[in-house]
């Protein structure tokens, strides 16, 4: 029985017909993994409300009465309203104290209080650009300096040689 299934199948599945099935396959295949793929994420719900409110949960309150308390519009004991603390209060109020010595208030006469801001030109004579040990060699033994030279409009280095360490290698003046 088997060996007639066997000569059956030989004579039907020829070299084209076997393509045909293989393509034939190879698509119920990618049908199969993309309907798949797709029921897990186009049936998926949220379980969110359309914003449609029921009418049976639906609670009219009554206006209040001038004078009527409901209970849960009653004042909890010890929570009464009370002014706002200003700020000025928490700082001490004594002028010669330690805090008034190291916090004066002074006011310039433009209006700006403060008078311990930066002079202008107090970082005269320090390194503010950062060349100056930027590419920092820290061994005893001092390497040569490389000449820079221009190679073109790129790769141009902006390390300068630093031409102020003293050589301390032996026989050097």
């Amino acid at each position: 029985m088997f060996k007639k299934i066997q000569s059956g199948l030989a004579k039907f599945f020829t070299k084209d017909k076997t393509t045909i099935v293989m393509w034939a396959l190879l698509l119920i295949i990618l049908g199969g993994a993309l309907y798949t793929y797709n029921n897990g994420k186009l049936l998926v719900r949220d379980n969110m409300e359309t914003g449609v409110a029921s009418e049976k949960n639906v609670k009219i309150e009554e206006p209040k009465k001038e004078g009527e308390v409901k209970p849960n519009d009653a004042p909890v004991l010890g929570y009464e309203m009370q002014n706002v603390a200003n700020p000025a209060d928490l700082l001490p109020k004594d002028e010669n104290s330690k805090f008034a010595e190291l916090n004066p208030n002074v006011m310039t006469a433009e209006g700006v209080a403060g008078g311990d801001m930066l002079e202008a030109g107090y970082h005269i004579g320090l390194d503010s650009v950062g060349q100056t040990l930027r590419n920092a060699n820290l061994q005893l033994r001092s390497d040569p300096v490389i000449a820079k030279k221009d190679v073109g409009p790129w790769m141009t280095s902006t390390i300068e040689p630093d031409l102020g360490r003293t050589p301390l290698e032996l026989g050097q003046r």
